[in-house]
């Protein structure tokens, strides 16, 4: 997949690039405009807690900045289940490793269409791709702060529920987090919104 700048009517996407480094998976940006999006997005992402779910290798970040003002807004990430067996039924029950999408908008930008915005264009230009597979993923947790806003973004968008994943107990007897799973056709997400 390539990452490439995005630009829609109210924001820009700059692409960032992991590296091996310690712990905190710093960022360097791949457009040099794009130093102020690039503090703040690495700022932003090595100060939240790690994304509860199913491990996954981060396969393509994009900082979102308002066009006008170039203040970040937040980020969307397009994800690779980091083991094989990450992949395991529920999340790609025919054994494919399907990429999993997050986004993570700050509170002061959220319900303003941004996060539609932003997902829609990352997912117009991943969906165009040929190297793309035919499913992409998003993963809910039932303690998502905003889960009904997030599960009316992923309908919007195309996204189909397609199981509940019920608690289960940890090993030292915590309860688990249960989890919606999400899944995007890529040939009906195109036929939806490439026009």
């Amino acid at each position: 997949m390539t990452a490439v700048r995005l630009v829609t009517p109210r924001l820009t996407l700059v692409p960032l690039t992991a590296e091996a480094g310690a712990g905190d998976r710093p960022l360097t940006p791949r457009d040099e405009d794009a130093a102020a999006e690039h503090a703040a997005a690495r700022a932003w992402l090595a100060a939240r807690d790690r994304r509860p779910g199913p491990a996954a290798a981060a396969a393509a970040v994009w900082a979102v900045a308002l066009r006008d003002s170039r203040s970040f807004v937040g980020a969307v990430e397009l994800a690779a289940p980091a083991d094989p067996c990450d992949s395991a039924p529920p999340f790609a029950p025919s054994g494919d490793a399907w990429p999993l999408l997050f986004a993570d908008i700050l509170p002061e930008y959220q319900d303003r269409g941004f996060t539609t915005e932003a997902v829609k264009a990352v997912l117009l230009h991943v969906c165009k791709e040929d190297s793309m597979g035919p499913r992409i993923q998003s993963i809910l947790p039932s303690s998502h702060p905003r889960r009904s806003s997030a599960e009316n973004l992923l309908e919007r968008l195309g996204f189909r529920l397609i199981t509940e994943i019920t608690p289960s107990l940890k090993r030292d007897g915590k309860l688990q987090d249960s989890w919606s799973i999400w899944e995007l056709e890529r040939v009906e997400f195109l036929e939806l919104w490439s026009s």
